[in-house]
């Protein structure tokens, strides 16, 4: 099976691991009440943006 035709440039450019990670984070079994921000947290964390932000509550 091969990979879709959209993903070849992302691998090419060496993307493929990276891509991988995140779609596992977004696929990962929610440990929280608040699945969504898990997944913005998880990425954040892996693009080194997670000093970026502050979550606020309303």
């Amino acid at each position: 099976m091969g990979i879709p035709p959209l993903a070849i440039p992302y691998q090419a450019a060496g993307f493929e691991v990276l891509a991988k990670e995140l779609i596992a984070i977004t696929r990962a079994e929610p440990a929280t009440a608040d699945p969504d921000r898990e997944i913005v947290d998880g990425w954040a964390e892996k693009l080194g943006l997670s000093r970026w932000y502050v979550w606020k509550t309303p």
